[in-house]
């Protein structure tokens, strides 16, 4: 009887001591980072882009959009991965150009994830902290045990985020100054929810337009800059059509035309001599 009872003692014992690790240690946290050549607004914009958020897991092949704000800040995404198991994803908090956190559930566990981009010499530090808990006590026992290969997983989708930053274009979000023909300082402040400001100093004075719009394409040669949403003043009404210029590290060419909200023809067709070259302030 005695010796009966000895084995399912030492069962107990190992359940017993699996189940203190999930309530003791119902965690695990991973510090990664990573170094890239491209500015920080660069790496940030390709971190906060909202056509990356299926970056953050390995292995997922399909993201849908459940809920989406200009400024980011609370969308939400359904990510199914290959293997048919679906995590929901949601930033939780952004500063431009500087920090990202992103929080992805699923019915096994819950990761947040925060990214922060650092100046280092010659490009841009990515920090990553990653802390991942098991939803139930039997995922937090298993938790311990799987840190080796999340921490493998983590090391390939940093690889992954290398390729997408040093590959990506140069960010608008910030500061950008410059000064046109005549002499004028001209300032613009892009945000990430599509607004910005734009200020103007010169000898008659500083005058500043807020919150107007801008619309920026990518996908063209050279890319294209429409700004729009100006109420007052000599362009009240009207679209500026603007070719930009990113190529150069923390250098922004901008040359427009002003015309009707419907008539993108004024367009210039390449830079003139009134293009104005601005620098990044932040």
């Amino acid at each position: 009887m005695k010796r009966s009872v000895l084995p399912l003692l030492g069962i107990l014992l190992v359940a017993l001591g699996l189940l203190t690790i999930g309530i003791f240690n119902p965690e695990i946290r991973i510090s990664t980072d990573l170094t890239v050549s491209r500015s920080e607004a660069a790496s940030f914009h390709v971190l906060s882009s909202p056509s990356n958020v299926s970056n953050w897991i390995e292995g997922i092949g399909r993201q849908e959009a459940l809920v989406e704000h200009p400024e980011r800040v609370g969308n939400t995404y359904r990510l199914t991965h290959t293997d048919g198991t679906e995590w929901e994803a949601s930033i939780e908090d952004l500063e431009d150009n500087t920090r990202i956190v992103m929080t992805l559930k699923d019915s096994r566990a819950e990761m947040r994830v925060e990214a922060e981009v650092f100046p280092s010499s010659g490009g841009t530090r990515v920090h990553f902290e990653t802390t991942i808990r098991g939803t139930t006590i039997f995922y937090r026992t298993l938790m311990p045990f799987v840190k080796g290969n999340i921490s493998k997983s983590q090391s390939r989708i940093n690889q992954n985020w290398v390729t997408l930053i040093e590959s990506a274009t140069e960010s608008l979000v910030g500061a950008w100054s410059g000064r046109d023909a005549s002499g004028s300082e001209q300032l613009f402040e892009f945000r990430t929810d599509g607004t910005l400001d734009w200020k103007v100093s010169s000898d008659a004075g500083v005058f500043q337009l807020i919150n107007l719009l801008y619309l920026r394409n990518e996908k063209v040669h050279p890319e294209t800059l429409n700004l729009s949403g100006f109420e007052s003043g000599p362009l009240a009404g009207l679209t500026l059509y603007g070719l930009i210029d990113l190529s150069r590290p923390d250098t922004l060419i901008f040359d427009a035309e002003a015309g009707n909200s419907d008539d993108p023809s004024v367009r210039p067709t390449g830079f003139t001599d009134s293009a104005v070259t601005y620098i990044r302030v932040y």
